[in-house]
């Protein structure tokens, strides 16, 4: 659930959906009215992440004449976007390892998704950039470091509703644009203009490149 709504999320995002034809079998593919969802992915060594940094630009302007001294500036949504389609495995394997070590962990993301749900917030950068895939995402990382002494902010004997609840509490106290959660980076080399940043740096991505400030300050603030 968590991976098919970061996807749908990115408008540009390729998503393939399977569909066969009703034939009027008992057999047919078509009567369990599932859906095949093939989704693409990058390996991780595609790209070189130092060079997808937030600092950087990845994107080349068309322009007459020499622009090889102009300063362009940095890209780090769209660097972001990119690295986001080398991630799925490196999540996938994050999320299972937390889940077999905290058990309460499933029941308090799907806490945290009725949360989202009911106050209208979702992956979409239009519903606030931060939903199920985030929120799993975000839990996971605080349930193995993000103190300021470098131990969990949530703790894995938690019940769900402890660990929701925690949860909650960090996303009211803890202001990301200003105090940056950084994991395995250092600050200056992972500045983020204008949102919340969340910086795992054994990736290189800021899982929450698609909240704007705006829509960060929506869930600070309830």
């Amino acid at each position: 659930m968590w991976l098919r709504q970061a996807l749908v999320s990115r408008p540009r995002c390729v998503l393939c959906n399977l569909a066969k034809e009703n034939t009027g079998s008992e057999t047919a593919f078509a009567a369990s009215r599932c859906l095949i969802r093939i989704i693409p992915a990058v390996s991780k060594n595609t790209f070189s992440v130092s060079k997808l940094r937030p600092d950087r630009n990845a994107v080349r302007l068309l322009a007459k004449g020499d622009t090889a001294n102009c300063s362009l500036p940095p890209t780090p949504r769209y660097n972001s976007s990119i690295l986001a389609d080398t991630t799925y495995f490196e999540h996938l394997a994050q999320l299972h390892e937390i889940s077999s070590e905290a058990k309460a962990f499933k029941d308090a993301c799907l806490l945290g998704r009725t949360w989202l749900k009911q106050r209208g917030f979702s992956s979409n950068i239009n519903q606030g950039g931060f939903g199920h895939a985030e929120w799993s995402i975000l839990m996971s990382l605080l349930l193995k470091g993000g103190s300021s002494k470098g131990s969990s902010v949530l703790a894995k004997g938690y019940s769900n509703y402890q660990m929701f609840k925690a949860m909650l509490q960090f996303l009211a106290t803890r202001d990301l644009i200003t105090n940056p959660l950084l994991f395995d980076a250092e600050s200056e080399s992972v500045r983020w203009p204008n949102g919340p940043n969340v910086f795992d740096g054994k990736i290189g991505l800021n899982i929450l490149f698609k909240m704007t400030e705006w829509g960060y300050r929506l869930v600070y603030f309830i």
